[in-house]
């Protein structure tokens, strides 16, 4: 179905299209007309201050909650990149074997089977180095009782 243009009736002369409507006549402000004083700070004295009482659109209130979802979002996101970037610098200046870095990526790499072996790997280390410790423990608290006893 195309459409058709309404042809200018004899009743309504026709318009070029680049002609803008006509404008409304200006308002004619009485001079004579008495104005509140108006405050130091140019408020008028009765009148709630710019935006109190009016209702907002919902259009406005979407973009604004758009506005806040977005800016929430980018300083979310923006903080978790400066702490990865801080954690990367920290492991790249941390003191250790050179390579740490290299290393890390290399076991979030590795399939499944090389990360369980190297955890155990790595539990029996810790293992090893707990007993020692757990009978530096054990010894300090009887150090501390016996002091306890002797007061």
């Amino acid at each position: 179905m195309a459409f058709r243009r309404k042809r200018p009736s004899a009743a309504t002369p026709a318009t070029p299209a680049s002609t803008p409507p006509p404008r409304p006549p200006p308002r004619v402000l009485r001079r004579d007309a008495a104005l509140p004083p108006r405050s130091p700070l140019g408020e008028i004295p009765g009148k709630a201050a710019s935006g109190a009482g009016r209702r907002l659109s919902p259009r406005t209130l979407v973009i604004t909650a758009a506005a806040a979802a977005v800016i929430i979002v980018g300083t979310v996101y923006g903080a978790k990149m400066k702490g990865e970037q801080d954690f990367i610098a920290a492991l790249a200046n941390a003191p250790g074997p050179p390579g740490r870095l290299q290393e890390r990526q290399k076991v979030v790499e590795a399939p499944v089977e090389d990360r369980i072996r190297d955890l155990e790997r790595r539990r029996a280390e810790l293992v090893g180095k707990r007993a020692p410790l757990q009978h530096k423990v054990d010894e300090l608290r009887e150090r501390i009782a016996r002091a306890e006893g002797q007061q």
